[in-house]
């Protein structure tokens, strides 16, 4: 029996069949995707014989499209939105914040989860995501992210550099000799950010666009065990102002979240300080009283500070390039909303 042949694509499409083998697909209702997927629109003819033969890429009617997409939304005031660590804590807030107000969004985590309530919440007019780890370069996760978006809606308008990790929690005298568990955090908090920014440049150099990167109040203070984590963050910082310098078209701002009642502060209450106890006596307190007195922030205050600032085209937002901000920061008043959390702890 002859086979038909076969398609390997990762979108939705409609098929066309003749004598038995398909003779071309329109691909078309781009769907949610995994790291090894990619949204593309196009039209694929095959020949009769086994061969299969792409006539193009993308035609001019789907470059047309993509380009006509990207100007009704920006009429219509909505905005595309590339965020990482989106499925859970200030990522999660984020990404309701924005998506509520109808911007379009591509959303990255290293699991589905979360993203698929999303997706199904929202609906794949606004929401395309993508699940794997941000740290395997050798699947370029960055430049997937971007072309998803082009894609789907011809053009980017912010990156929300979200994700981390807090690993390794260790001082510094208890690593393993070279480092490695350094260089691993550092791929996630860092390279992978540096890499997704990277890969947005020209798409956001086009819309004026934005990037906001989420720091930690760690950046600029010392806690025993969080050297790597701290020093990561640091390194961000310093991101949005080489950033500020090197791209004038875009809007680059460092953010502290402040102490949020997140995954992890869960995992240092009850890893680091419970379990290993590897943080000092001081700090442990600060934390620990910080969720018993009922001080750590909801994660809609700072997640709603950045959505708004991510999309927000004004003049005071881009005087901000460059800085290190914390979410409650006056020079942010504009995008903050009265609440109580409006002067919890930062």
């Amino acid at each position: 029996m002859t086979k038909r042949p076969t398609i390997a694509l990762s979108y939705h499409q409609l098929c066309a069949y003749r004598n038995g083998k398909v003779d071309h697909c329109f691909l078309s209702i781009p769907c949610y995707s995994t790291l090894h997927t990619h949204t593309q629109i196009g039209i694929f003819h095959l020949s009769s014989s086994s061969e299969s033969r792409p006539v193009r890429k993308s035609s001019n009617i789907a470059q047309n499209t993509m380009a006509g997409s990207g100007e009704l939304l920006e009429k219509n005031g909505e905005k595309v939105v590339i965020l990482s660590g989106a499925s859970r804590g200030i990522g999660l807030a984020i990404a309701h914040q924005l998506l509520s107000n109808s911007h379009k969004l591509v959303l990255l985590s290293r699991s589905h989860a979360a993203l698929d309530q999303l997706h199904y919440q929202y609906g794949s007019d606004r929401v395309e995501i993508l699940a794997g780890d941000l740290s395997d370069f050798s699947q370029n996760f960055a430049g997937r992210a971007v072309d998803l978006a082009v894609s789907r809606w011809g053009r980017v308008d912010a990156l929300v550099v979200n994700h981390g990790t807090l690993d390794p929690v260790k001082k510094i005298a208890d690593l393993e000799p070279g480092v490695g568990e350094w260089r691993n955090g550092f791929d996630v908090n860092v390279f992978a950010g540096v890499d997704l920014v990277r890969a947005a440049i020209p798409s956001l150099r086009a819309t004026n666009g934005r990037i906001i990167l989420t720091s930690s109040g760690a950046a600029i203070s010392g806690y025993q065990g969080w050297a790597a984590y701290g020093a990561s963050k640091a390194a961000l910082n310093h991101l949005a102002i080489s950033l500020a310098v090197e791209e004038p078209l875009i809007t680059t701002i460092s953010i502290r979240p402040g102490v949020v009642d997140t995954e992890m502060q869960r995992e240092i209450r009850d890893v680091h300080i419970t379990a290993n106890k590897v943080m000092s006596e001081k700090d442990s307190e600060k934390f620990l009283g910080l969720k018993e007195n009922g001080g750590l922030l909801r994660p809609e205050a700072p997640g709603g500070v950045i959505a708004r600032l991510c999309v927000d085209s004004g003049e005071k937002g881009r005087a901000l390039s460059g800085k290190f901000l914390s979410w409650n920061d006056e020079a942010l008043s504009e995008f903050q909303e009265d609440s109580e959390d409006a002067g919890a702890a930062s």
